[in-house]
């Protein structure tokens, strides 16, 4: 699934009721639109669950937008 994607989809399933978590188990990367969205994602209560090291890391050092 691509960010374009995946943004499309988070919008469909979040608002002020539903609480949404992303499981992350099998992203090994993020590139810098993907974690752009998972930042904007995150700010907006959604869960990042089972981040690899690496994608943890990328997500602790992204600029939240």
């Amino acid at each position: 699934m691509g960010v374009g994607e995946l943004q499309k989809f988070c919008e469909l399933l979040v608002n002020d009721v539903n609480k949404l978590a992303l499981d992350l188990a099998e992203v090994s990367f993020a590139d810098e639109q993907g974690l752009t969205l998972l930042s904007r994602l995150k700010t907006r209560g959604i869960k990042p669950l089972n981040p690899a090291p690496f994608v943890e890391e990328q997500l602790k050092s992204s600029p939240s937008i």
